[in-house]
């Protein structure tokens, strides 16, 4: 069959029991491209995944393709959420996009340059996650989220960061309360078996951050 619509895949994948692996494979044989995350199993994250970034030296996280956190080590929630960290099942919003462009410390004193090299990229991956996944209401739900603020709503319709993400290798900095100024850099890959969640690590490039002991803090992971 030419061009088997998504349905028809999913019906296959009903029919035969596929598992997850399995339907990732189907439909990268017969579209090219990977389904679309329908609901809490296609983020089922493997232990592994959760000890590893615990153990990460420096802040890590995993986040879905809307960028809602399921596992962060205390490194990674220090130094973004700040006092409002706790573990990933306590903050007030784990979305990490909403958090970035809507909270006004972030904006004012927190992120450094939160304009340019904050807002601007991450905006320009969620017009680009939009545009690959266009059906996507979890997406659209997002930016409305984000648009009912003016000053992302402002940002947006200028079109700022349409051309731009954040690639390995991005450097950005933080103005923590406990640390002083905090550069790093970033780095991000897909987990294989579950590849709309993306493994985040940010590399600090100067003595301003170390981590201290994350036992307690614990990250288990957050399923959606």
């Amino acid at each position: 069959m030419k061009n088997p619509t998504p349905e028809f895949l999913e019906s296959v994948v009903a029919v035969l029991r596929m598992n997850d692996q399995e339907r990732q494979f189907l439909f990268l044989y017969a579209t090219g491209e990977l389904p679309l995350a329908t609901g809490p199993a296609d983020y089922a994250l493997h232990p592994g995944w959760a000890q590893l970034v615990e153990r990460q030296p420096h802040p890590a996280c995993i986040y879905t393709r809307r960028w809602d956190l399921i596992a962060a080590n205390a490194g990674y929630l220090d130094l973004l959420f700040g006092a409002e960290a706790g573990s990933v099942a306590e903050l007030p919003d784990r979305n990490v996009l909403r958090w970035v462009l809507l909270n006004k410390a972030c904006r004012a004193e927190r992120l450094v340059d939160w304009r340019d090299s904050w807002a601007a990229p991450m905006l320009g991956e969620l017009r680009a996650a939009i545009a690959a996944n266009p059906d996507s209401q979890d997406l659209m739900t997002l930016l409305d989220s984000l648009l009912a603020d003016p000053v992302v709503k402002e940002l947006w319709d200028a079109e700022i960061g349409v051309f731009r993400t954040h690639p390995d290798g991005t450097m950005l900095s933080i103005d923590d309360p406990a640390h002083g100024r905090v550069d790093f850099t970033i780095l991000a890959a897909n987990v294989m078996h579950a590849r709309e969640l993306r493994f985040v690590a940010l590399m600090s490039t100067g003595p301003g951050f170390r981590p201290g002991s994350v036992e307690g803090r614990g990250t288990a992971p957050a399923y959606l």
